[in-house]
Parts: structure tokens; C-alpha cells; sequence
């Protein structure tokens, strides 16, 4: 993956979750996501609950 055009803590999450092809995850399997590809340790950061890349509904993260 290049790094170019990369931003944001947000930006690089959107673009993983979509190469692994998810566009809604609830949170329990978007904290293993995140720790699984060492994106987060133990808690999913408040920056990914509302950004311009990662929305959170309810208990359920999307791409935006």
C-alpha cells in the first residue's frame, strides 16, 4: 500500500476495512479488526465514531 494521499488516523482504517471488503461491522468485530491489523490496542479510538471516512450508527461502524 502506498502511503500517499494518506491523511488521517481515519482515512487509513476506511481504506483497510475496505481492502478486507467491509463497508458496515458492528463494534465488537471492528475492535478485533483494529487489533488484529494493529490499528488499536484495547479500545477503538474516539476519533473513528464520527469522521469524514468512519461513521458509527448505533453499535455499527461503516465506510463512508
Amino acid at each position: 500500500m502506498s502511503n500517499e494521499g494518506l491523511t488521517s488516523y481515519p482515512q487509513i482504517v476506511a481504506i483497510k476495512m475496505k481492502q478486507y471488503g467491509y463497508e458496515r461491522i458492528s463494534e465488537s468485530q471492528f475492535l478485533s479488526f483494529l487489533v488484529v491489523n494493529n490499528l488499536a490496542r484495547k479500545v477503538i479510538p474516539n476519533e473513528l465514531n464520527n469522521s469524514e471516512y468512519i461513521r458509527k450508527d448505533g453499535d455499527v461502524y461503516y465506510v463512508i
